[in-house]
């Protein structure tokens, strides 16, 4: 497996559209970004499943990686289409809050935005540290203990819950 699908231009124009008009008074603009959060085609159903119940409130981003790519870092306000495994948008969120912090300064309540299955800080850990090891690795970086993290808060917009 190759990993997910690039996002479908077309839908996710057709998705922030439909977003615009069903809340015109909350979404503005024609800035957004589009993000992919998982990389399992189950892994990212379940946390799509989740931002859409509300049952995951936020989620966490590597600086260094921000750094390699930088349309990928978080900005407070920002408005970003959530895409599944097949490039088709799922959710828009609004980032409502960020903070600076670092691997190994996490605790329990930043984790408690995470979803439900992976909230308890050894879980969580268990799953990040794979997962930013094989990341980091991909651009020529080493997962450290003392690497910088953005915790991204956010807010379902649409579809409404």
């Amino acid at each position: 497996m190759s990993g997910p699908t690039a996002p479908d231009t077309t839908a996710v124009t057709a998705f922030w559209q439909s977003a615009k008009r069903a809340a015109p008074d909350t979404v503005r603009g024609d800035q957004y970004r589009v993000r992919a959060i998982g990389n399992t085609p189950e892994s990212m159903s379940a946390i799509l499943g989740h931002v859409l119940r509300g049952d995951k409130r936020g989620t966490f981003s590597l600086p260094w990686l921000h750094a390699k790519n930088p349309a990928t870092k978080p900005k407070l306000g920002d408005y970003v289409v959530l895409v599944d495994y097949n490039g088709k948008p799922a959710a828009l969120v609004t980032t409502t809050e960020l903070e600076n912090i670092t691997y190994d300064t996490i605790t329990g309540a930043h984790t408690a935005i995470d979803g439900p299955g992976v909230r308890e800080l050894g879980v969580w850990k268990s799953v990040h540290e794979p997962h930013w090891t094989k990341q980091l690795s991909a651009v020529g970086l080493q997962f450290a203990h003392d690497m910088p993290v953005v915790v991204e808060h956010f807010k379902l917009l649409y579809p409404a819950t």
